[in-house]
């Protein structure tokens, strides 16, 4: 029998009184009584409210919009006002190749998606246009442990180097450090995580449980002790 108001997404299909899983993963609980089945893939399917890490790829004709790779089956469309503050005459034109951080505001299976570089109240609150550093794909598994607020690996990483980092759902994750070396050592221990298991009590990882709000962009600054 089906709890009466229980919402279902991804990786989980309703027939008769039973839901099914569709594909292999782990059970949660996004918000109020919406569950949905995650799994690890490099190839990201937009959901309504998810994090991503865009790049512009042309401006669309006469339309007051941009063309966004969000690393999925379609580009999703980004308007020209997306950001806080911006209108069709103050807003600074996007070239090809910039990296933006925004939040899907509409995902269907039969329309392209679209993103906003704003939050819901219409401020930036950390998303916006992302300037240099550097981006490298991963897995969607690997991003939301990312994201997780007790994140283990990315407060130790922030006592050794001072960085800045957005995570996307849609398998990207942008980081932005004071130097090469440091970059790079950054996103090969960020890489060389996944799998592996938090220390005991932890960053424990249930397989069903309240979703926690995203971490957007957040500067963390190493120790006095480290520098």
């Amino acid at each position: 029998m089906v709890a009466p108001g229980l919402r279902i997404g991804a990786g989980l299909i309703q027939m008769g009184s039973q839901i099914t899983a569709t594909k292999a993963g782990l059970l949660r609980q996004k918000r109020h009584n919406h569950y949905v089945v995650e799994t690890s893939q490099k190839r990201y399917i937009p959901c309504l409210e998810d994090y991503v890490v865009g790049v512009i790829r042309f401006r669309r004709g006469k339309e007051e919009e941009y063309d966004v790779d969000i690393n999925a089956y379609t580009s999703a469309s980004l308007p020209v006002t997306g950001f806080e503050g911006a209108t069709r005459k103050n807003m600074a034109p996007l070239t090809p190749g910039t990296l933006v951080y925004g939040r899907v505001t509409f995902a269907n299976k039969h329309m392209d998606p679209a993103i906003t570089c704003m939050g819901p109240a219409g401020k930036a609150s950390g998303f916006g246009v992302l300037r240099g550093g550097h981006y490298f794909a991963c897995t969607t598994a690997l991003c939301r442990s990312l994201l997780a607020p007790d994140c283990y690996l990315l407060h130790m990483l922030g006592q050794l180097i001072p960085f800045e980092i957005a995570v996307g759902i849609n398998a990207r994750v942008w980081v932005n450090t004071g130097s090469v070396r440091d970059t790079i050592l950054l996103r090969e221990a960020i890489l060389s995580s996944e799998g592996l298991d938090p220390p005991p009590n932890r960053c424990p990882d249930h397989p069903v449980g309240q979703e926690q709000p995203c971490r957007r962009r957040r500067r963390l600054r190493a120790s006095p002790a480290s520098r």
